[in-house]
């Protein structure tokens, strides 16, 4: 887990040294009615040994205080030394410097994805959500996980998903939606309820393991409840009875920007002309040749290959089915709208 202890030992280090250097001064400057800069000098070349000229012939307890400042150097400076390299060589230096870069980079992130849990589950989201280009946030308990973690588009956070002050760090405030994927159903409503807590807009999508734990959830907070298990037994079923279509889902749902796509957008963020137009006054080529295959009503209805009278509000929420090429006209419409 991450702490705020960053460096505590070299900082110790360091404090012992300049607890060494004030004492000297005051030292000086008490004993031998010594000026700051005096008394400075005198500090630093009795610390360091250098064996410069005195400022002026010190008394009886000057030389006495002298002594006692040598030894307490040579005591200082071994035990600084010692702290410093005992702090490398466990690797907390490196792993403190990693933690201070990934909170300097977490502050950086916006409208992203929150995983907890990198297992099964959570890896599979992790590599769609890098294939599409959303930058991620990952959070899991095993440090090891983090050795070898090569996505780009996502940070590694070591620590307890269900820790507000982890889902913080994590930047939940800033989030667009946050993935829960522990092996255990308690541990994913905890953390539905803490990120509900955090962020009252925030999309959350959850993994149950058992039939009794979606309404939990779904009570909770959670924006879906997803069974692994059932959904991977469903597809292998409709492998048999419709294993075509479930191929053709498959090239949609796996080549992503590569091959065929779907687009999900707003009709009002497509272009101000669509609004109060209805489905048959939308050409091809308005949608850069991709195909209206369907829409979301503002009432949150699905209707499947739309008839052409249908109204399009600014709420309709339209899905287009287009290859690569399409796809990436269409997003340059976007970009200019």
């Amino acid at each position: 887990m991450l702490r705020v202890r960053t460096f505590r030992k070299v900082y110790l280090a360091f404090l012992t040294i300049i607890a060494l250097l004030v004492t000297g001064v005051l030292g000086f400057m008490v004993l031998e009615e010594l000026t700051l800069i005096d008394a400075l000098y005198m500090t630093v070349i009795t610390v360091s040994t250098v064996g410069f000229g005195e400022v002026t012939p010190l008394s009886v307890e000057g030389r006495i205080f002298t002594i006692f400042l040598i030894i307490s150097s040579i005591t200082a400076f071994a035990y600084a030394v010692a702290l410093v390299t005992s702090h490398i060589a466990e690797g907390n230096f490196v792993r403190e410097v990693r933690a201070k870069n990934l909170r300097k980079q977490l502050t950086k992130m916006n409208n992203h994805v929150i995983i907890c849990g990198y297992g099964r589950v959570g890896k599979g989201a992790a590599l769609d959500l890098e294939m599409n280009h959303i930058p991620h946030v990952i959070i899991d308990r095993n440090q090891e996980l983090e050795v070898g973690f090569k996505d780009k588009e996502a940070l590694f956070i070591t620590g307890d998903a269900s820790r507000e002050e982890i889902l913080n760090m994590a930047g939940i405030d800033k989030a667009r939606a946050l993935i829960t994927c522990l092996p255990s159903d308690s541990d994913n409503l905890y953390v539905v309820l803490s990120a509900r807590e955090l962020n009252k807009d925030l999309c959350v999508i959850a993994r149950a393991s058992r039939h009794d734990a979606v309404s939990k959830l779904k009570f909770a907070g959670a924006t879906n409840v997803i069974m692994p298990d059932t959904v991977g037994g469903n597809q292998m079923a409709a492998l048999v009875t419709n294993p075509d279509l479930m191929e053709f889902l498959d090239v949609i749902r796996y080549e992503g920007n590569q091959g065929i796509n779907v687009k999900s957008i707003l009709a009002a963020e497509l272009s101000q002309v669509f609004v109060g137009k209805k489905v048959k006054e939308v050409n091809r080529e308005s949608i850069s040749n991709c195909q209206l295959i369907g829409i979301k009503t503002a009432g949150g209805n699905y209707i499947v290959n739309p008839e052409g009278d249908t109204l399009l509000e600014a709420d309709t929420r339209l899905f287009l089915l287009g290859g690569q090429a399409q796809i990436e006209g269409l997003e340059r419409r976007l970009q200019k709208t």
